[in-house]
């Protein structure tokens, strides 16, 4: 069993309790600094290869030996339900939803099914 996948899907399952402690509420993001409640400006976490276990490992091969990778043949998790949380991010301000935390769900999902 893959130790970095192991720890990809805790941290999902982290991000998906506190989205849901969070719901409703409006936050900012900035790719470097990750997502912020937008009132009281509290730090919730990153998005993105600084806050994944399995970017930590692969990314500097360029992936290829990455279960991502070997499930899909892409490199930075394109493809994957991934690229919808990115793509919702990029909004400045939005609101923590339903919708935005089952692509969380799905994302965690995807990787489950890497196991």
């Amino acid at each position: 069993m893959n130790i970095h996948l192991q720890k990809s899907i805790k941290k999902y399952q982290e991000k998906i309790a506190l989205l849901k402690k969070h719901l409703g509420k409006e936050v900012y993001f900035n790719s470097y600094t990750g997502l912020y409640l937008a009132k009281g400006k509290e730090f919730l976490f990153y998005i993105g290869q600084r806050d994944c276990a399995l970017c930590e490992e692969y990314y500097q091969d360029e992936c290829v030996y990455c279960p991502v990778f070997k499930k899909t043949r892409e490199s930075c998790c394109k493809t994957t339900p991934w690229e919808e949380i990115w793509a919702h991010c990029q909004k400045e301000n939005f609101f923590i939803t339903e919708k935005f935390i089952n692509l969380f769900e799905k994302e965690l999902a995807f990787l489950e099914g890497l196991q």
